[in-house]
């Protein structure tokens, strides 16, 4: 990582800054630079952290950023996460979504991330994730990555595609969203955010908080 650190650091903003990917395929990275940021970690979201992260991590088989990946690089800098996964063995692919030689590698690539947070990580399974959850995990403080399943082409096969967003509240009926390719953050009602966050690998959410927080 040779993206500047904030000295002393860890002086939290009030709110969370949109922040725009630049691709198709970074909404991931995208989703950590606004938590580096709210969180005083880096000064600013700048498009060569963005790829910087994206490169570190990426896999052939796969054009995103898998949820590990995203909570070791969270970890490294020294925010508490654990990852929920509704799947018993954390990514399902029972519909098909990806080819068999895809899946296996994304399960690898995912394992991989796993062993080299060195149990930095928390992974809890066969977990319901709900707009219950969500709301739960907010009150408490935290935010979540969420993996939903949008429209879009990032793979330039599949006519919906897996997408990670920033929730970062609940406010009169509706989940408040940092959506990265979108222009502006979003309102989500408990509805919509149900069919957003069903998935063809299930469900995923990555929570987060500020080190010493306990996420369970």
């Amino acid at each position: 990582m040779c993206y500047i650190i904030v000295k002393g650091g860890n002086h939290m903003r009030k709110k969370i800054r949109h922040y725009h990917q630049s691709s198709n395929k970074t909404c991931g990275p995208a989703c950590i630079l606004m938590l580096l940021d709210y969180y005083g970690i880096i000064t600013y979201p700048k498009r060569a952290m963005e790829w910087e992260i994206y490169n570190a991590y990426k896999i052939e088989e796969y054009p995103g950023m898998n949820g590990a990946a995203l909570a070791r690089h969270l970890t490294r800098h020294g925010l508490a996460v654990t990852i929920y996964h509704s799947a018993e063995n954390g990514l399902d692919n029972e519909d098909g979504y990806f080819k068999e030689n895809e899946y296996q590698a994304l399960l690898a690539a995912y394992q991989e991330q796993l062993d080299k947070a060195k149990g930095k990580v928390r992974t809890i399974r066969t977990q319901d994730i709900s707009c219950d959850f969500l709301k739960e995990k907010l009150k408490e403080g935290f935010k979540i990555i969420l993996e939903c399943f949008v429209d879009g082409d990032a793979d330039g096969i599949h006519e919906k595609v897996l997408h990670w967003v920033l929730v970062y509240g609940y406010e009169e009926g509706t989940f408040r969203v940092h959506n990265s390719s979108a222009d502006q953050r979003m309102m989500i009602s408990d509805e919509d955010m149900e069919e957003y966050m069903e998935t063809p690998i299930g469900r995923m959410a990555v929570v987060v908080g500020k080190a010493g927080e306990v996420n369970i």
